[in-house]
Order: C-alpha cells, then structure tokens, then sequence
C-alpha cells in the first residue's frame, strides 16, 4: 500500500505545474470569493488529479507489471479510494486554513455549507470511480461529465424546492446530526462504489 502512495505521489509530481496553478487560483480565490468557492474548487482539482492516476497506470500496461509484484487487485483499488480521500482532506484543510487565517472575514459566507464539500466530492468521486476502472481514459472522462451534469442537475433542483423559511428556523443546535448523517451517507456511498470498483477490476482482462 505505502509504495502504490508513493508512486502515485511521484506521479502526481510530474503535473507540479498544474497543482501550483490551481492552488493558486485557490489562493486567490480567498481573498475574493465566499470560503465555499475556494473550498470547491481546490477539493474538486484534487480529486480529479487522484483520479487520474488510474489512467497512468494504464499506459505502457504499467497495472499489469504492478500487479506481478505482491500487490492485489483489492489492494490497488483500496489505495485509489485512500488517494481520493487523502488528496480532498489536504486540499480541504490547507486552503481553508489559508482562507480562515488571511481572508477578509466578511467573505466566509456560510460555514455549514463549506463543511459540507468534502463529502460531496467524496460521493462524487464514488460515482465516477467505477467508470475509471472499467474504461480507458476517452470514455472515462465522457461518464465523468454525464455524471457531473447529473449530479449538478440533482443539486440544482433541490435547491430550487428548497423552502427558505425552512432553513432560516432550523434549528443550528441540530445542524451537527445533519452533517453527521450526510458524512454518513457518504462513507456508505463510498463503502458501495468500492466494492463495486474490486468486482469490476477483479473481472477486467488484463
């Protein structure tokens, strides 16, 4: 597991230009925007860059030469999953650090919906893992943004049918359990897209 982190980590060195840029625009995006914006976009350009290791090791059959060391399938499909998580809950913390510490407190907006972000690219990254596994990187990348459209269609409508007067009384003392239970809900979803992910890289022909 240590050694599939760290050749990933080595992977990821390799688009440093693109991690400097992003983080950036994140930087920069704190000391204009609401905390949530930063936050969203930083955990997003992270999880996509974590994904994106699944297509590298498709080139030059690298799986193949990897999975004739003693690493399992199950194993390399775990350490994608602790990727994800590990690349969002950096991004998340360090940009939020940033922004709590530097930024111009009248541009926090609402805290409540900044702490909802990493569990919602973590539901995200869970639906679009699967297809990461199963595809090449061209159809990959055509379900990734199927889903996304969907996933932002979803939010979009609930948002709409949501009543304002509803939030404004709800009570703050309960918003802990609602973001506990939505934290919840998406380790479950991940715990799914996981065991989904090993029976579609455990049926792949290598």
């Amino acid at each position: 597991m240590k050694a599939l982190i760290v050749k990933d980590i080595l992977l990821l060195k390799n688009n440093i230009v693109y991690i400097i840029v992003a983080l950036s625009i994140s930087i920069s995006m704190s000391f204009s925007s609401p905390l949530v914006v930063p936050l969203a976009f930083i955990t997003y350009i992270a999880a996509i860059m974590a994904t994106s290791t699944i297509a590298y090791d498709s080139y030059d059959n690298s799986l193949v030469h990897l999975l004739t060391l003693p690493i399992t399938k199950k194993t390399y499909v775990k350490e994608k999953y602790l990727l994800v998580i590990s690349l969002v809950s950096i991004s998340y913390i360090v940009i939020g650090i940033i922004s709590l510490v530097f930024a111009d407190g009248a541009l926090l907006g609402d805290l409540s919906l900044a702490a909802l972000i990493p569990a919602t690219v973590i539901i995200w990254t869970a639906f679009i893992l699967p297809f990461r596994f199963k595809y090449d990187d061209s159809k990959a990348m055509i379900a990734i943004i199927i889903i996304t459209i969907i996933v932002i269609f979803i939010i979009s409508r609930v948002v709409m049918f949501i009543d304002p007067d509803m939030m404004i009384t709800l009570n703050r003392a309960q918003y802990p359990f609602y973001l506990l239970a939505y934290y919840i809900l998406a380790v479950i979803i991940d715990c799914i897209s996981y065991l989904i992910s090993k029976k579609v890289i455990d049926s792949k022909e290598l």
